[in-house]
């Protein structure tokens, strides 16, 4: 490179970590309800593509405002039907499937368990 540093992040096992964390702490079968990208993007590649704990569903909280989102989650997840408009509709939706329901951040007006980095609701 002609404009800076050559910048080598071969040696960063931040993801990696987090991913692992992630996926050791939590109960089988959660849904794993994240809300910005760096945990979005780094949960799905570790569990779509290097096929990390195939029993828990990964959804982004925020797309889900997103029709074509919406969509593909009923294509993923049958059991879940997405509908309201709202984060609360969203929330109660998902806690009806009959799984554990984790979040990155706790949510008020929910009672919640704390599992490592993860808040539990449904508890």
């Amino acid at each position: 490179m002609s404009h800076g540093a050559i910048l080598n992040f071969s040696n960063d096992t931040t993801a990696h970590t987090f991913a692992m964390s992630a996926f050791e702490e939590l109960p089988p079968n959660t849904i794993i309800v994240t809300a910005n990208d760096p945990e979005t993007f780094t949960l799905w590649y570790y569990h779509y593509v290097e096929n990390w704990r195939p029993d828990i569903w990964v959804i982004n909280l925020y797309l889900l405002s997103n029709e074509w989102y919406r969509q593909n989650i009923a294509r993923l997840y049958p059991e879940i039907t997405v509908s309201g408009d709202s984060i609360t509709a969203w929330l109660g939706m998902l806690l009806t499937v009959g799984r554990p329901v984790a979040m990155s951040a706790p949510v008020p007006g929910y009672k919640m368990e704390r599992i490592g980095q993860w808040y539990i609701l449904g508890f």
